[in-house]
């Protein structure tokens, strides 16, 4: 008979001859190994699921940190601008300020010598 020269694996080393089982022994070592094998697919779609939902999340994140990149740049650039123009109004201001106080300095010595014409 053919099922005494076939030899079933059994997870490992463990042989285990058919011609030493009988049908129920048999039938129940198939549906074991059925189960087992069910259960082995069920967690390798289970390990892909979450590798798909980790690259998702991953996906999600750069875009995040890209965007975050960009805004980082337009921000940059708004300092820039920013820092420019406020050094443009100081040096504006140090000019008025300079205008001011040579005024002020003209208008003093123009009172002297107002005072000095009409006291001479």
């Amino acid at each position: 008979m053919l099922e005494n020269k076939i030899k079933l694996n059994i997870y490992g080393s463990k042989k285990i001859e058919m011609a030493t089982m009988d049908n129920n022994e048999l039938k129940e070592q198939i549906e074991y190994n059925t189960n087992t094998l069910q259960q082995t697919n069920k967690t390798a779609n289970e390990i892909i699921d979450r590798n798909n939902m980790m690259n998702t999340e991953l996906k999600r994140q750069g875009n995040v940190l890209l965007n975050v990149h960009l805004k980082m740049g337009e921000t940059e650039e708004n300092l820039t601008l920013i820092q420019q123009l406020r050094q443009v109004m100081q040096n504006r201001d140090l000019f008025y300020r300079l205008k001011l106080y040579a005024m002020a300095i003209l208008l003093f010595f123009a009172n002297i010598l107002v005072i000095y014409i009409k006291f001479s």
